[in-house]
């Protein structure tokens, strides 16, 4: 080799040296982009952190209450200070949120860990499809903008049929080895067969604790040779709680529902050590299933409903027209034992009606207000014309088309050419923006009052079932103010008949059968619910006979049924969905359940969340809805999760167009090219 040559090797290899070179992080970007994370982080800057939670808006506002006649001024500036501090949390994380979908952490989410282990998927269904280029540069830009920066000790490895490892054991890291790394991933990682993830997992297992890994990152983008319950068992062992060892699975572009589901339930094990990543290049959808962003995302959601609530507030003491502090806060506070009666406006004939999410978005959507992004694009498209040209033998894509057009890859994967003028681009964005801020504002009202728990009454004729068990007596008082609340914002103004039913030692019912709803029926069942106390356990099948033996089909073709319970009926799932479609036979009915989890509950999570999918598969067996909510946040609800996937299907639609926005207007700047516009 002549010394040229080497020069030219001596200068790229210093060339790629340098890319491994980071410039330090300002004082903000180091607030809200910590390489730590999101959990670690909010318990940093979240809400409780700042001390922004409904608790403190609590407390502000009891002392709102108390001192308003005396010194107005000074609460009304304590509620502007208090909405400040939520502004800035919410800035916060919207930028972390930003920061999130950018570079390698949309592709695998946060490796900050400074022992960090890595195990990817290197099966022939992966690594000799059309994704092997884009996972390779995607693994080079892991290496450059996390692993370099951050990492201290770093261990490779991948899993076909055979585990094959970079090294023998982690390596420090060093430009040398990142270039080893850089070079194992761009060229020397081959596929090997099939998708052993179990003999994956037990290497990196072994290696970790051997060298007291911090974090290992499983790169999976291929159904798993073995089954959910075989990985299950194995994966279960990870979870040492001597030496905990973080556990980041991400799903890579993997359009096989099977595989996230898997990864999901695995990620359920323990949700503190064990995290999930979905990734897809086409747009952010699949990322918000990750569970760091779901984390950010629901802090976004409470801090927007308290910034709602604190705003409401403030103006009502400003114009000096204040409701009581439970109505405000969303969050129900019980009145004083003497305070027996009910603060009822009933409504007779009303227009509004109350209605599901899914009957909204038939009317108020994407698809119903023609903004679909590729629905607006149709008329404008052109499909690519191409012919084979058998004196060089291969296909020709005509070039006037592709000159004088701009390109836009549909969702089929076919690509056409779009024309199209400014203006529309410009109108449809405008649409899109009042589209996003009714969805922001649904979901806003959805999360206030009863409508947090319940959802929204959709019935004319509701029955409740209430689970006053003997383990409820902590959350005795928050369950009759959860009822409250639904009898005088909800049952009053859009229910013509209603019942309630207590679970419990034994199972009673307010009145023998639906009664009409009137200020008199409803006062008495306000009291009867004051007198009511916990025993027993949650024998719902019994609730549900009794709701058979008192229904009429003749006239009460159709009925809500409402379950607020902490926890898992006495019954198996299959009985209760059973003895509904049972039900359902004599009459129409739905089961709509709040899962409420109290404070003081002790499950982990893995077991709520195992409670939570009995109970929705309960209620969606007979079309009804689920809630999961704590006394701070509003977990699941099929209601606002529908909302939450038709605001990201319009954000992802307001980035496709504001990019071929960008992407026109550079077009028409290009000298030497004329439209007709």
């Amino acid at each position: 080799m002549n010394k040229t040559t080497n020069h030219l090797l001596a200068s790229n290899r210093r060339l790629e040296l340098c890319q491994f070179k980071t410039r330090p992080r300002t004082r903000s970007e180091r607030d809200w982009s910590a390489p730590t994370m999101t959990k670690d982080w909010l318990a940093v800057h979240g809400l409780r952190a700042m001390h922004v939670t409904a608790d403190d808006l609590k407390h502000v506002l009891r002392e709102c209450e108390s001192l308003k006649t005396a010194n107005l001024q000074t609460m009304i500036s304590a509620l502007y200070e208090f909405e400040d501090r939520i502004h800035n949390l919410l800035l916060k994380v919207n930028r972390r949120m930003q920061w999130m979908l950018q570079g390698s952490r949309r592709v695998f989410g946060v490796q900050g860990a400074r022992r960090l282990g890595l195990l990817i998927d290197a099966s022939d269904k992966l690594l000799c499809s059309h994704l092997s280029g884009h996972l390779r540069r995607c693994l080079i830009q892991l290496l450059k903008d996390q692993i370099a920066p951050h990492t201290e000790v770093f261990y490779v490895a991948t899993y076909g049929s055979t585990v094959t490892p970079l090294w023998e054991k982690p390596r420090k890291i060093t430009p040398n080895v990142l270039l080893e790394a850089q070079h194992f991933f761009g060229v020397s990682m081959q596929n090997s067969g099939a998708s052993n993830l179990m003999a994956g997992v037990k290497t990196m297992l072994r290696v970790g604790r051997l060298y007291n890994l911090d974090q290992v990152t499983v790169v999976v983008g291929s159904l798993p040779d073995q089954e959910y319950s075989q990985l299950r068992e194995y994966v279960g062992q990870c979870d040492d709680k001597d030496s905990p060892m973080v556990w980041s699975f991400v799903c890579f572009d993997c359009r096989d529902e099977r595989v996230s589901d898997i990864l999901k339930r695995l990620t359920e094990i323990n949700s503190s050590t064990f995290y999930l990543h979905c990734y897809t290049p086409q747009s952010n959808e699949g990322i918000r299933r990750s569970n760091e962003i779901q984390l950010l995302e629901c802090e976004l959601s409470e801090a927007k409903c308290l910034a709602e609530v604190v705003g409401k507030f403030r103006l009502e003491l400003e114009r000096g027209q204040t409701d009581s502090m439970g109505e405000v806060l969303g969050v129900p506070v019980l009145p004083p034992e003497d305070v027996d009666e009910l603060v009822l406006c009933l409504i007779q004939g009303g227009t509004f009606r109350p209605e599901t999410s899914k009957c909204w978005l038939s009317r108020h959507g994407l698809r119903a207000k023609k903004l679909d992004f590729f629905q607006m694009l149709t008329p404008h498209a052109y499909p690519q014309t191409s012919i084979f040209v058998d004196s060089i033998g291969r296909e020709v894509t005509g070039k006037v088309y592709a000159d004088t057009m701009i390109q836009v890859e549909w969702p089929n994967g076919t690509t056409k050419n779009v024309y199209l003028k400014l203006p529309i681009l410009y109108d449809y964005q405008k649409k899109l923006t009042e589209h996003i801020t009714l969805l922001e504002k649904r979901i806003s009202w959805l999360k206030l009052g009863s409508r947090k728990v319940f959802g929204s009454l959709v019935e004319e004729h509701v029955v409740v079932l209430v689970d006053l068990s003997a383990d409820n007596a902590p959350v005795l008082a928050q369950i009759k103010a959860f009822l409250k609340q639904l009898l005088e914002h909800q049952i009053s103004k859009f229910v013509r008949f209603f019942n309630i039913i207590a679970v419990g030692g034994e199972v009673e019912p307010l009145f023998k059968s639906l009664s009409k709803v009137t200020a008199q029926s409803l006062q008495e069942a306000w009291k009867w619910v004051l007198a009511k106390g916990t025993a027993g356990t949650r024998n719902v099948m019994a609730a549900l006979r009794l709701v058979n033996d008192m229904l009429n089909s003749t006239q009460f073709p159709s009925v809500g049924l409402y379950l607020l319970t902490t926890g898992s009926p006495n019954q198996e799932t299959a009985q209760l969905t059973e003895y509904l479609e049972h039900l359902n036979v004599k009459i129409s009915c739905s089961l709509h359940v709040a899962f409420f989890v109290p404070d003081f509950k002790c499950e982990n999570d893995a077991v709520e969340a195992k409670i939570a999918e009995s109970l929705s598969t309960i209620a969606h067996s007979t079309g009804g809805r689920f809630h999961w909510f704590t006394a701070h946040c509003l977990k699941t609800s099929d209601d606002v999760d529908l909302l939450m996937a038709e605001l990201a299907s319009s954000l992802r639609f307001s980035d496709e167009n504001n990019k071929l926005i960008a992407r026109l207007q550079q077009t028409t700047r290009k000298e030497g090219i004329s439209f007709p516009w």
